[in-house]
């Protein structure tokens, strides 16, 4: 697991399930999702939208993870609290060609 940090220190990963569906783990927040979908682009980075007032900027993403994001329509994600998993649920997948999403 590498974890890495979005511009505002808040921790993330990426994992791959043994079915090969990729997973975002992230720290939970106060708000409900609504409407979940992480948009990329064709840069090593990402924007998770969790609902109309909460985004998480995904800077240096590992390689692998564009690629495997493009081969999907969705995305599991985790939210963590502490080392319990206190939320998890499906985000839907928006690739886009512009360079830079932040």
């Amino acid at each position: 697991m590498l974890e890495k940090k979005d511009d505002f220190g808040e921790i993330y990963d990426f994992l791959e399930s043994e079915n090969g569906q990729l997973l975002l783990v992230i720290s939970i927040n106060d708000e409900e999702p609504n409407n979940p979908e992480i948009i990329c682009n064709n840069s090593n980075s990402a924007t998770f939208c969790r609902n109309n007032k909460s985004s998480i900027f995904l800077p240096d993403m590992h390689p692998d993870v564009i690629p495997a994001l493009k081969a999907s329509k969705y995305l599991e994600v985790v939210e963590m609290k502490g080392s319990k998993i206190a939320r998890y649920y499906e985000a839907s997948i928006s690739i886009t060609k512009k360079t830079s999403l932040h």
